[in-house]
């Protein structure tokens, strides 16, 4: 990734994003309260691992329709906002699913469904997945191609216990990093949220 240059721009994400963003292990889940800033995190490294390697592809996955469009736009805005410090981050191409950068890496965004997942090879987040529908379809598509070397990050707020993403971070092994952000924790590192009005 290059580093130096988005050190500044780093800054905007709280430090809790910080920690979720700059761990490079291949396997990594986020528990976290709503609100805190999960599906920005994600959308910022997605942004930095399509410009650090020419030819990357990068899945994202989210609960709906609506989240995963939400989600690409938020992508939008960090190519636009790094851009000026970020080398091959210059948009070639852009579509309703997702965009196409100089270098040839792709970012796509697209809602949870066990055939559109099912082929793709690159890094894929899994965005609220103790939201998707069919979680163990998802994870059943997801699982060959993260043994082919690809990394796989994993954010959500909680859901119960009968979805994939709790067997995940309660089961699954010291594989994963895991990241944990309670609403008061997001607000002691600084998100600007009244805990008691919510």
């Amino acid at each position: 990734m290059p580093q130096e240059k988005t050190n500044s721009l780093q800054d905007v994400l709280l430090p809790y994003q910080r920690r979720f963003v700059s761990d490079a292990n291949r396997f990594k889940i986020w528990i976290a309260a709503r609100q805190v800033g999960k599906s920005t995190a994600v959308a910022f490294e997605s942004v930095l691992l399509a410009s650090a390697a020419a030819g990357t592809a990068i899945l994202l996955v989210s609960a709906s329709q609506r989240q995963s469009a939400e989600l690409l736009e938020r992508v939008r805005r960090w190519v636009e906002a790094l851009k000026a410090g970020v080398d091959n981050l210059v948009v070639l191409k852009e579509s309703a699913q997702g965009l196409r950068l100089a270098n040839g890496s792709r970012i796509l965004s697209l809602p949870a469904n066990p055939d559109t997942i099912r082929g793709f090879s690159g890094h894929i987040f899994l965005d609220e997945f103790a939201f998707h529908r069919d979680s163990r379809k998802i994870w059943a598509s997801v699982f060959p191609i993260a043994t082919r070397g690809f990394s796989l990050r994993i954010t959500s707020t909680p859901n119960g216990k009968l979805n994939m993403f709790h067997d995940l971070w309660a089961r699954g092994g010291n594989v994963w990093t895991r990241h944990a952000t309670p609403i008061y924790q997001a607000v002691r590192e600084g998100l600007d949220i009244d805990v008691e009005l919510l």
